[in-house]
């Protein structure tokens, strides 16, 4: 885990802020570690070759197994989503276009799809409105939805210190509608997922339901740095 104190990982807001990603745990440590590869100078065309020994230790494979990861890998390939382009152009995508185990050099060599490259490495260059955190903030964490939550409150904590969704919102961008009442999603996942974000992050976070009447129509967030000595 030392070796990834210093990696960071960046994302465009509009990527954290609009889109639902349906994605396990180990999956999201996978394509969180591959993001923090990234660096000043890639390109579109930018091949990474990882350490599946590395990629073991990150994703969590005790049994250090070249079918584990690629069963992580074929279920990302399988998952695609819409973005849309600066062009104002919808595209369909998915986090990788190659995706190679080299067993006899215990490498992995990937490539990010082209229309997702600009959502990850233009803003290093250029791009105003984006999130940055440690890859060793995420990494720790056991809740699929902590890590999710996370970078969305971290998104919107730069200008405010509190943010309103609706609630089906954020049952949405955290790919949780099947839980019709509150209590189950704020036992199941709002909760667990707070409860990690305040041990294991830079982040203090707290919440509020809003209600009308009896019936819980939204949740307020509550978030701040801890280094602005920022109190609730």
């Amino acid at each position: 885990m030392s070796k990834q104190k210093e990696l960071t990982v960046y994302k465009r807001d509009d990527m954290i802020q609009k889109s639902r990603l349906d994605l396990t745990l180990r999956e999201q440590r996978l394509v969180l570690y591959a993001i923090s590869k990234i660096k000043q100078g890639d390109t579109v065309d930018t091949l990474y070759e990882l350490n599946i020994r590395e990629i073991y230790n990150i994703v969590g494979a005790k049994d250090e197994s070249y079918t584990r990861i690629k069963k992580i890998a074929q279920s990302l390939s399988d998952k695609s989503w819409w973005v849309i382009l600066d062009d104002n152009s919808e595209s369909l995508v998915r986090w990788f276009s190659v995706f190679r185990i080299v067993p006899d050099t215990d490498t992995i060599r990937l490539k990010f799809h082209e229309d997702v490259m600009p959502f990850l490495f233009e803003l290093l260059k250029q791009h105003k409105y984006y999130t940055s955190y440690g890859l060793s903030d995420v990494l720790p964490m056991r809740r699929q939805s902590s890590p999710r939550l996370y970078e969305i409150l971290k998104s919107y904590s730069k200008n405010n210190s509190e943010w309103y969704f609706d609630l089906e919102r954020i049952k949405y961008l955290l790919n949780c509608q099947h839980y019709d009442r509150w209590v189950d999603l704020k036992r199941r996942v709002i909760d667990p997922a707070m409860q990690e974000i305040n041990e294991l992050t830079n982040m203090i976070v707290n919440y509020e339901p809003v209600t009308k009447g009896r019936k819980v129509i939204g949740v307020k967030f509550f978030m701040k740095d801890i280094r602005d000595n920022f109190l609730f």
